[in-house]
């Protein structure tokens, strides 16, 4: 089975990812309900409103696993 979807590569400490518990090699295959890639995913995140619960759901060790993330105004 082939995996499409945004490969986790680091997670900053105290960021949205790391309170939702996202780790490095998770693959995130959805953001808010719609499938993603390591294209598409950026511009799903900046379209997201700060402070909204969003459903994530992402491929870990070799199972498909939901999570939410709260989002947050980018730093500057």
């Amino acid at each position: 089975q082939k995996i499409s979807g945004a490969l986790v590569t680091g997670v900053e400490p105290s960021s949205p990812a790391i309170r939702a518990a996202l780790r490095a090699g998770d693959v995130i295959l959805k953001w808010d309900g719609r499938e993603v890639d390591h294209r598409t995913l950026p511009w799903a995140v900046a379209a997201t409103p700060p402070g909204k619960n969003v459903n994530v759901v992402i491929w870990r060790n070799r199972v498909e696993m939901p999570f939410v993330v709260v989002t947050e105004k980018m730093p500057q």
